[in-house]
């Protein structure tokens, strides 16, 4: 359970940077550090880099702040809700990258690994009991 909690918390911890450097070069005129082929650039220059008017990056930090939040208070149930919506955006993302814009950002990428090595460091741990 510590090495699951230490994992997890890494995790959070590096989506946060991820998310939270996503957020500022979003909303202020620091310049985004991408690979050769600019796709963070495009990825970021597309309608889907906000929802409801609100940088998709926002809403990452607020899913690895919750991430961090449950798995600091060990509360599982919030864990497996928490990380099944990260994985399920995650996805959703991923796919609006490959078939929608056309272009990949290593960033969002990188979060979505992240999303999704939480999902499975949570659900994939057999022995652990709900609270």
């Amino acid at each position: 359970m510590i090495a699951r909690k230490y994992l997890l918390a890494t995790v959070a911890f590096a989506g946060l940077l991820i998310s939270g450097y996503l957020f500022i070069t979003h909303v202020s005129a620091l310049p985004l550090l991408c690979g050769d082929d600019g796709g963070c650039h495009i990825v970021q220059a597309s309608r889907f880099a906000s929802h409801f008017g609100i940088p998709t990056a926002a809403y990452g930090i607020l899913f690895y702040a919750a991430l961090g939040i449950a798995t600091a208070l060990e509360k599982k149930t919030w864990l497996k809700l928490i990380t099944a919506s990260g994985f399920i955006v995650s996805l959703y993302l991923t796919y609006l990258e490959a078939f929608v814009v056309e272009a990949w950002c290593q960033w969002c990428v990188a979060s979505a690994v992240l999303a999704t090595l939480a999902f499975f460091i949570v659900w994939l741990h057999p022995k652990q009991h709900d609270n």
